[in-house]
């Protein structure tokens, strides 16, 4: 398995260790999460915003990319130790692809489709553009549930 799929799945079989104890994914929550990541990488102001189904985080520079070595699709594919956060935390993003069906990466390279997308795009993608021209934006929708308790089975986190 990839290790694209298997950070995704890690997250999935263990969503009490990345959404709180209840293990219950609410994109509202993951929202707030990747506005602090933000926050903590060096933003000194994050914009949070509904569009519809959509969550949109935007900050003026690319913090995702920033004290790695993960390129921007990676960043949604692995899972990242967070120690400038708190101990034993775990940048966000990998959370986002995780329990959200559509994810849209925007920055001064254009628009990046993580996951899913296979519909129209362009009232989020028109709003992004237009509101947060060149910033470093991500846009999620449509929650996905976590696997069933029943059906998870313990598992070592990706290298």
């Amino acid at each position: 398995m990839s290790q694209a799929h298997t950070s995704s799945d890690f997250v999935r079989r263990n969503p009490e260790v990345f959404v709180g104890p209840a293990g219950k994914p609410d994109l509202r929550d993951i929202a707030g999460a990747l506005a602090v990541d933000a926050l903590v990488l060096g933003e000194s102001s994050v914009t949070v915003e509904r569009l519809d189904e959509w969550f949109i985080v935007a900050a003026k520079s690319d913090w995702l990319t920033r004290h790695t070595e993960l390129s921007l699709i990676e960043c949604f594919h692995r899972l990242q130790r967070f120690p400038e956060h708190r101990e034993n935390s775990n940048r966000t993003p990998v959370v986002v692809t995780a329990f959200a069906a559509n994810v849209i990466a925007f920055g001064p390279e254009g628009q990046t489709v993580i996951k899913g997308c296979q519909f129209e795009l362009a009232p989020v993608a028109t709003h992004v553009q237009v509101r947060f021209p060149g910033w470093r934006v991500v846009a999620f929708s449509t929650l996905v549930p976590p696997e069933e308790s029943s059906a998870r089975t313990p598992v070592v986190p990706p290298a």
